[in-house]
């Protein structure tokens, strides 16, 4: 399970970069697919049928649930910012004259 934690916090770095970039959509869709494998490992894992069982310790649940919350909240801020700068676009053409 920590392998898989692992994993997903450093496929959170991706969006981040995205975000850094200036790119607010790639960056939005990316912290949604990270979300949504977080929530399918907290909700959907029973239902795989796996030998051994895939179970989570109530410290992983824990943090799957800290970063699900984390992306989220990157998401909404990204989705904002990309309202932000479309706005912006549209009523005063600021991007056209930098870009």
């Amino acid at each position: 399970m920590n392998t898989i934690l692992n994993m997903e916090i450093k496929r959170e770095r991706i969006p981040h970069l995205e975000e850094l970039m200036g790119e607010m959509e790639s960056a939005v869709a990316l912290y949604s697919k990270v979300a949504r494998l977080l929530v399918f490992l907290l909700t959907g894992r029973p239902s795989l049928i796996l030998n051994p069982p895939f179970t989570l310790t109530n410290s992983e649940q824990y943090k799957l649930r800290n970063h699900i919350d984390i992306l989220n909240n990157r998401q909404c801020f990204s989705r904002s910012q990309r309202m932000t700068l479309l706005k912006c676009d549209g009523n005063h053409g600021i991007l056209n004259e930098k870009f």
